[in-house]
């Protein structure tokens, strides 16, 4: 880490972007979907998948990389798994340093997706430009995230498997918790819909970004 300051610029602009939520809502299969459609728009684009570490072994199947690689190999796409080892809100050690190194390195958009413990994943907002909470149709989700705070760290919210019956329900029901207009978007990972309007406010975030 203190050898960072050594690490010359990019130059372009770099988001990282947070993907947060509880376990079994899709976020590995909707994150590799995501990364899909932006290299489709020509962007380069990092993840980080956080995995959990075994409180008796101490060791992680670091399992998340595979369900989010492409079927062929994309020199745009960078993907790497960590494990939590511990660390406490969701996140690996030193995953900040990592994603200061790829944005150096020159990627656009660099995804985080953390360990998946859901309310206890609040560490991301420190180290992303944006958080994304993921959710699914009839998960009871809505009311136990407003409790744990969670909301608060979000930027926007992703109903993912909208293919399911009680997609429309839940956004419903998300948009009278929430008292602000922070976008709600409906996803199928499973499907490949919905993603272009999500791809579409990414790329107004990368329009208004530092460069790295």
């Amino acid at each position: 880490p203190e050898r960072l300051g050594q690490v010359p610029v990019s130059g372009r602009p770099h988001v990282t972007i947070g993907i947060t939520g509880a376990l079994g809502v899709g976020k590995s299969t909707f994150i590799g979907r995501l990364a899909r459609h932006l290299r489709q728009r020509g962007r380069r684009i990092a993840v980080i998948a956080v995995d959990p570490t075994s409180p008796v072994t101490g060791g992680s199947v670091l399992g998340d990389r595979l369900r989010i690689m492409p079927s062929e190999p994309d020199a745009g796409l960078f993907i790497r798994s960590l494990a939590s080892s511990g660390e406490a809100g969701g996140l690996a050690p030193h995953v900040a340093e990592v994603g200061r190194l790829l944005a150096a390195a020159g990627y656009d958009i660099t995804l985080i997706e953390t360990v998946g413990a859901g309310q206890s994943d609040t560490a991301i907002r420190k180290v992303a430009d944006a958080v994304l909470l993921i959710l699914m149709p009839a998960s009871g989700d809505a009311i136990q995230f407003a409790k744990a705070g969670v909301y608060e760290i979000a930027t926007g919210f992703v109903v993912n498997k909208s293919d399911l019956p009680g997609a429309d329900t839940t956004v419903r029901s998300l948009r009278d918790a929430l008292e602000d207009e922070r976008p709600i978007w409906q996803v199928s990972a499973l499907r490949d819909e919905g993603f272009e309007p999500l791809c579409a406010w990414l790329e107004q975030q990368l329009a208004g970004a530092r460069t790295a």
